[in-house]
């Protein structure tokens, strides 16, 4: 036999048999994860049921107890059961009804019912079927029931809450007694479920008690069928899916029981999944087939060319090598000394050409757009300001910054934050090349979320700006990111050459500081570089200079600013209030150094010096005999980011002998709203000390009933800006009722801030408000002159609330 038929004897089996094997692996492994995820989208999937559902009764659970405890409801409640029917307290529950109905759409229907069930009132959304059969006393919640009841209503996609309503009477019986009664659409929870957990046709069931479905959609039918409502029971409590017939098919099926009686069913049918797999397993067995002829054709014709001139072309492999240039493939004959020669010479060359390829791309280039970074784009950008220009041609450098990156990257994962800088780095190449830039302008990442445009062919301002324009409607087109349709705006700097700088440093400088002033303005613009901006760069970093050395020199100083029960005048605490005069600067404003601190990280230091003289006044006015004073401090929620300040605090307390009752913590509500583990601890740790916590300017931020049923919040703080207008405008007014009457609903206690005149003060004691601080009452002072109203803590505000008072 010769020598060719054995090779082909020998590779074919070789070869062609792990290949085989190898796709046959490739095929189980990849079956096993197609059903897998299944499986966990299906959990994915039920949890997310859980959460939702959870929350939306929670939620319209707290927002009943709310509004029957809203003196507007009550006020109402007691003018029916008077003679004269209350029509003014109407008006005023009509109106919070529909300040309520405002804030919160999804709730098409507010009602307030008799005890037969007959509307009193109600603000309710257009198209509201009419349920009042369905609000009769036979769905009514007792009259001492102490929490509301609620009913879905699958037909009309709708949660109906009842609470009771019962006035208590003067000689022991029971005034009015009736229901408050919220209908809430339940289509804003089926948008939320429609989540890309159960993919290849996977179907999510929401099942009533009865069998009803409340999330069926088109033709499907209303209630469970009878084969799946019997396993419902075996599926709650089965850890993983079981198989079972559904609509005829074989099927994956996992429940859980959910809140209010509902029971949320994943089903996903079989065929879905093995429709894929069977095309999966005819593209590897004809890939497989294929690559295995394709090997042994490749290794048959290279045992051929063993006998070829070897020497020949490691002579020539050699010299290229030495040149630089790119080596062909060498022939390597058999396994003596020569082949192995050749052999190592061919991985050389190979290795060698990668490395300086990945030096060259690592040197100059961005791994992930593949664009020029920051290192190459100045060669290139001097390069262009180099060579000769026509007249009236200016070279304009583009700084762009995505405004929304952050959010989406920190929220959704790197993994997504790549692909949008991908794919905005391809709508700019698109866009240039559309404009006829392609050669004459360059690209290229300066770092982060940060991209450059460089054009040196465009014929003035105009053109510039106008280029401008066409960047941020590429940017504002939607991205499609993690099944999800997301709005990311952008900020542009634009410097031009040689107007604003002449160097390539200075011109990205330029569009840089452009750049922050367009964000400054509102984002999504763009903004000419300016000298006015320059000179604020200059005056930024020199303020943050002499705030370093004020720092270091203990030049910052606390005032303290008395806070009053606004009925009985009563001191009960003091808020320390940070202020910095500079010898150079004169008086600087908080509102101007505090960001300074925030971002060069000066805050902690800020902040530690802020509790440690806190603490050291109050065991001064301890020791001195005074009264009792707690002093609430505030925490910026860029301390609270970079440290946890439980064990500072506590070692501050130890040290100067102080119990808890000491200090008061106030932060803002958007630490509230950070949801991360480390936040939340540290939030929790502070508490856990015993130290109060108040929500300083609530109002201002997103004001949620969840955070303040997560968190142990002592106390919350109305805004100035609520208590300015108080008494000008109707919907501050509303808002103020509605944070009041949120507070007391869960035993908090209310302090208004920027209290300055007498029907202020009048208007809040009316709305039951507990404390006040402001001008009306006293100013900031400093140790020495709180001192003397703690001496005297009767005197501060007294005659002032008496006046206010008759």
């Amino acid at each position: 036999m010769h020598l060719r038929a054995k090779l082909a004897l020998a590779l074919g089996p070789l070869v062609v048999a792990p290949v085989f094997a190898l796709g046959w692996l490739t095929w189980e492994s990849l079956r096993n994860e197609l059903q897998g995820e299944a499986e966990r989208g299906m959990q994915a999937a039920l949890l997310l049921a859980e959460q939702r559902l959870t929350d939306l009764v929670a939620d319209a659970h707290a927002d009943a107890g709310l509004l029957a405890a809203a003196p507007e409801v009550r006020a109402y409640a007691a003018a029916l059961v008077s003679a004269d029917g209350g029509a003014a307290a109407r008006a005023d529950l009509m109106r919070l009804l529909e300040h309520y109905r405002a804030a919160y759409p999804d709730y098409l229907g507010i009602r307030l019912l008799n005890d037969a069930g007959d509307i009193l009132i109600e603000a309710s959304a257009k198209g509201l079927q009419d349920d009042t059969a369905a609000l009769r006393a036979g769905d009514a919640p007792p009259a001492a029931a102490a929490t509301a009841l609620q009913r879905f209503d699958p037909q009309a996609d709708v949660l109906h809450v009842q609470r009771p309503l019962v006035l208590p009477a003067a000689d022991g019986v029971a005034g009015f007694r009736g229901r408050l009664a919220l209908s809430l659409a339940l289509a804003p929870l089926y948008a939320h479920l429609a989540e890309p957990y159960l993919r290849f046709g996977g179907e999510l069931l929401l099942a009533l008690p009865g069998g009803g479905l409340l999330n069926a959609s088109g033709d499907a039918p209303r209630q469970l069928p009878s084969a799946l409502r019997e396993q419902l029971s075996a599926l709650e409590h089965a850890v993983e899916p079981r198989r079972l017939r559904w609509r005829g098919e074989p099927s994956l099926a996992l429940a859980r029981s959910l809140p209010a009686g509902v029971t949320a069913v994943a089903v996903q049918p079989l065929h879905n999944l093995s429709r894929p797999l069977q095309q999966l397993a005819l593209q590897i067995v004809a890939i497989s087939f294929f690559a295995g002829l394709l090997l042994v054709a490749m290794l048959f014709v290279w045992l051929r060319r063993l006998v070829l001139r070897p020497l020949t072309a490691l002579r020539q492999a050699a010299r290229a090598i030495g040149t630089g240039r790119s080596v062909p493939a060498l022939p390597v004959p058999g396994d003596d000394e020569l082949g192995e020669l050749a052999a190592e010479l061919h991985d050389m060359a190979e290795r060698l050409g990668q490395y300086n390829e990945q030096i060259e791309q690592l040197a100059f280039y961005d791994q992930l757009t593949g664009l020029p970074n920051r290192n190459l784009i100045r060669d290139l950008l001097a390069q262009r300001m180099a060579a000769p220009h026509a007249q009236d041609d200016v070279l304009a450098l583009l700084f762009v910054d995505l405004d929304n990156f952050k959010q989406i990257n920190d929220n959704l994962g790197h993994a997504v934050g790549d692909s949008l800088l991908e794919t905005f780095a391809d709508r700019l190449h698109a866009l240039l090349a559309a404009e006829g830039l392609g050669h004459s302008a360059l690209l290229a990442r300066f770092g982060g979320d940060e991209l450059l445009v460089a054009a040196d062919a465009l014929p003035g301002p105009r053109a510039v700006e106008a280029l401008a324009k066409r960047i941020l409607t590429v940017a504002s087109e939607p991205f499609e990111l993690n099944g999800g349709r997301y709005i990311v705006t952008a900020s542009i700097g634009i410097a031009l050459y040689p107007r604003d700088a002449e160097d390539p440093e200075g011109l990205i400088r330029c569009a840089d500081l452009a750049m922050y002033r367009a964000k400054a303005e509102g984002r999504d613009l763009y903004r000419f570089f300016t000298r006015e901006l320059n000179a604020r760069a200059s005056q930024r970093l020199h303020l943050e200079h002499r705030l370093r050395e004020a720092v270091a020199a203990q030049q910052l100083s606390l005032l303290y600013q008395p806070i009053l029960d606004l009925d009985t005048g009563a001191l009960v605490a003091c808020e320390a209030l940070l202020r910095w005069h500079d010898d150079e600067l004169g008086p600087v404003p908080p509102a101007r150094f505090v960001p300074v601190a925030e971002e060069s990280g000066l805050i902690q230091d800020i902040g530690r010096f802020v509790l440690s003289t806190v603490c050291e006044q109050v065991a001064a006015w301890r020791g001195a005999g005074l009264g009792t004073c707690p002093v609430a401090v505030n925490v910026s929620a860029a301390h609270l980011q970079r440290e946890s300040l439980a064990g500072p605090v506590a070692d501050l307390l130890g040290r100067f002998g102080l119990s808890a009752d000491a200090l008061q913590i106030e932060i803002t509500e958007s630490v509230l709203m950070d949801l991360s583990g480390a936040i939340s601890a540290r939030v929790q740790a502070l508490s856990d000390l015993g130290l109060a916590i108040h929500i300083d300017d609530f109002g201002t931020g997103y004001s949620s009933i969840n955070y303040l049923r997560r968190f142990a919040i002592d106390c919350i703080k109305i805004d100035r800006s609520f208590v300015a207008n108080l008494c000008n405008r109707d919907e501050d007014q509303a808002l103020a009722t509605a944070m009041i009457a949120m507070a007391k609903a869960f035993s908090l206690r209310v302090i208004a801030e920027g209290i300055e005149e007498r029907v202020q003060l009048e208007a809040l004691r009316r709305l039951g408000c507990d404390f006040g601080q402001g001008y009306y009452f006293a100013r900031p002072m400093d140790a020495a002159d709180l001192a003397r109203c703690l001496q005297a803590p009767g005197l501060l505000a007294a005659p002032k609330l008496a006046a206010a008072g008759a």
